[in-house]
């Protein structure tokens, strides 16, 4: 059996990261979540976002160009976050936005 990769689906709209970062942005804050830039000087390959749910939760996102990997320094920053038991999301694709959307809803029990 195949497994079904998404990112071939011809359905899927090739989006610029920053068209992809306003879609998330405003999804996660209907969602009633707070989202943050971060900007850490000296701290290279920390995600782009971090949202805070409100129940107190907080997950972080990294943003990224349909299909794009993020970089050996982020990924590494990311297994970093993971160790210490942080959630991070690389967000390419609206089905991406959807999968944080769902997490997020879980998080608040809706």
């Amino acid at each position: 059996m195949a497994i079904y990769d998404y990112r071939r689906c011809p359905y899927i709209v090739d989006k610029l990261e920053k068209e992809i970062e306003a879609s998330f942005r405003a999804r996660m804050e209907k969602a009633g979540c707070l989202v943050l830039k971060l900007v850490c000087p000296g701290n290279a390959g920390v995600p782009d976002r971090l949202i805070l749910l409100p129940n107190g939760l907080a997950f972080f996102a990294e943003i990224k160009k349909f299909g794009a990997k993020p970089r050996p320094l982020q990924a590494a920053v990311h297994k970093k976050l993971l160790k210490q038991g942080f959630v991070v999301m690389v967000i390419d694709s609206e089905n991406m936005i959807l999968a944080a959307e769902c997490y997020v809803r879980q998080m608040l029990g809706r």
